[in-house]
């Protein structure tokens, strides 16, 4: 080809790359070295994109063929996209500190890294999120944010894998500059590290409670005592001092007077145990006190009516006249009542009130009138009449009528000292049985009677060893200690019940202590 023929082609060639690159049928990225750009199809249509990426893999798709981007060598890649309707290719060199891997140009790694170069690179310390970082994944950077003052937006990699984590900065801290930051920091503790009292101790960071604990008994020989140190909380198990023991999270003694309950109820608290003066019966009152460490209780006759562990004085108590006898009052609420009764099937005896005290009248029955449950009742016929029902603690008996007269009567009896003869009515008819007395009591004069009086000897709980005593005057009828049970872990302890019995009650021992066999007390 001559020379006239080589112009004609060159000529017509830069017409035709001229014309092209006005329709913008080649858009290279800008700044990017694309060398041997060349179409690859001329398909009706191109899909993929329109512009060359070089740090993510890509692809284009004409008249059916798929074209995936390639390395050309280790520092150039072979891209793919579409120019209008054409997809055409160019092979890029990568930018100076990236390599070719898989289709893309990636930062090259650190020096002494070995291996690939990797796709995803961090420069934080992974999912530390009070260390603000960034990650670079396929040449793009992603920076840590914070999302508002307390919500962190965290990235890192995991398997050379872009990974990203919400994350909200704990009580105390705030989200800055991409990172969790810990807000100032004030301890405060209520009793001072003191083992005697009952302390809270509470952890605040930016002036909001970020942590609170409360002083516990690890065993009933220590307390765990919360502290404040270098501006946190700190745990400190403490040995109670002698003579003291853990209850309710502070060292307590073994044997302490207690402010007044309800009422003004004094009691003491004994090793754990609460024991609050009470009363036996109506006029007789169980005292507890401390001697020292131990545990002292007394009986005390108050000479009138005792009430929710206090003895009352006269002019405390009032008197109020019932169909069925009297009440004794304190204020509005019944300390005491007192039924009439009969003393046999021709008397009552009417209780009523005298100067605010209790007194009582003889009734004899009328003519034609018997005696039942303290009251005079007409005889209305036949019948069966029970003089004090059935209580084994009351005089009682039947009488059997005919017409308006009694036929015949009969009064329960004393079998022996531990067995009632006691008479009931069966319709018209009288039934006859022996009841036994309930224990600890007596058959006397054809009732029933509790002649003792209980005392308790209890030094402290659970500690050292208590018990009761059961006396008839000044007779000791018996005594009882408190006993291990079955269970290592159980004290059986003995005390006097409101009526002046020998209560039980199973008591567990406090933690890290059994129950020795041979005193009844834990250790």
């Amino acid at each position: 080809m001559g020379f006239a023929g080589h112009s004609a082609f060159w000529f017509f060639s830069f017409w035709l790359l001229a014309a092209l690159s006005l329709a913008g049928c080649v858009q290279p990225e800008a700044g990017v070295n694309a060398t041997n750009a060349t179409p690859v199809q001329h398909p009706a249509n191109c899909s993929g994109s329109a512009t060359i990426d070089l740090y993510n893999k890509g692809n284009a798709s004409a008249n059916g063929t798929l074209f995936i981007d390639s390395c050309a060598s280790g520092t150039s890649v072979v891209k793919f996209y579409c120019s209008g309707s054409v997809a055409e290719s160019a092979t890029v060199s990568c930018p100076q500190g990236y390599s070719c891997m898989d289709g893309a140009c990636v930062r090259n790694p650190p020096a002494n890294r070995t291996g690939p170069p990797a796709k995803c690179l961090e420069t934080g310390l992974g999912k530390d999120f009070y260390t603000a970082g960034s990650v670079t994944y396929y040449g793009v950077v992603y920076n840590d944010t914070c999302q508002g003052s307390y919500d962190l937006n965290k990235y890192y990699c995991e398997n050379d894998s872009l990974k990203q984590v919400a994350y909200h900065c704990p009580t105390g801290d705030r989200c800055e500059a991409g990172a969790c930051v810990q807000m100032g920091r004030v301890c405060t503790d209520s009793d001072s590290a003191n083992q005697s009292q009952v302390g809270i101790t509470t952890l605040y960071g930016g002036g909001v409670v970020i942590s609170t604990k409360e002083d516990y008994c690890v065993n009933s020989s220590t307390v765990m005592e919360r502290d404040c140190a270098n501006g946190s909380i700190v745990s400190v198990p403490l040995a109670c001092p002698r003579g003291a023991y853990c209850y309710g999270a502070s060292c307590v003694p073994l044997c302490q007077q207690m402010p007044p309950l309800a009422g003004d109820r004094p009691w003491v608290l004994a090793n754990g145990t609460a024991y609050g003066n009470r009363c036996l019966s109506n006029g007789t009152l169980q005292e507890y006190s401390c001697q020292g460490n131990a545990l002292v209780s007394g009986v005390k006759d108050c000479g009138n009516y005792c009430y929710e562990g206090k003895c009352l004085a006269d002019s405390e108590v009032s008197c109020r006249r019932e169909s069925y006898g009297v009440d004794m009052l304190k204020g509005s609420d019944v300390i005491a009542n007192v039924v009439n009764l009969c003393l046999d099937f021709r008397t009552a005896k009417d209780f009523l009130c005298d100067n605010n005290r209790v007194a009582s009248v003889y009734k004899a029955c009328g003519d034609n009138e018997l005696c039942q449950s303290g009251t005079c009742v007409q005889i209305t016929g036949p019948g069966c009449y029970e003089m004090n029902g059935e209580d084994v603690h009351e005089k009682s008996g039947v009488a059997i009528t005919a017409g308006s007269y009694i036929f015949t009567e009969s009064e329960n009896y004393c079998f022996n000292d531990r067995v009632l003869g006691q008479y009931t009515c069966n319709g018209t008819d009288r039934k006859f049985d022996y009841v036994t007395c309930p224990d600890d009591e007596k058959c006397s004069d054809g009732v029933c009677v509790y002649n003792y009086t209980c005392s308790e000897t209890a030094a402290v709980p659970l500690v050292s060893p208590g018990g009761v005593s059961l006396h008839e005057g000044t007779r000791l009828v018996r005594s009882e200690k408190d006993m291990c049970t079955s269970d290592p872990s159980t004290v059986q302890q003995v005390s006097c019940d409101e009526s002046g019995r020998i209560a039980y009650a199973l008591v567990k021992c406090p933690a890290g202590t059994r129950c020795d066999s041979s005193s009844g007390v834990c250790k």
